[in-house]
């Protein structure tokens, strides 16, 4: 999942760009029945000048 925040329009925390990113596995995975393991997160994008992005990898179990 990726989740974005755009840093030029308001401020946008890493923490809440990263934990939508997570909210969206869990939904993912929920919807299957299961619970989502974080796997690995990433992150992309220069605060106030771009969009950040985080990339959370995930498995369901």
């Amino acid at each position: 999942m990726t989740a974005r925040g755009n840093l030029n329009s308001e401020f946008v925390s890493w923490t809440s760009v990263r934990n939508t990113a997570l909210d969206q596995a869990k939904a993912y995975c929920a919807a299957q029945g299961k619970q989502a393991r974080p796997v690995d997160t990433s992150t992309d994008g220069m605060m106030r000048i771009t969009s950040d992005h985080v990339t959370v990898v995930f498995d369901c179990e």
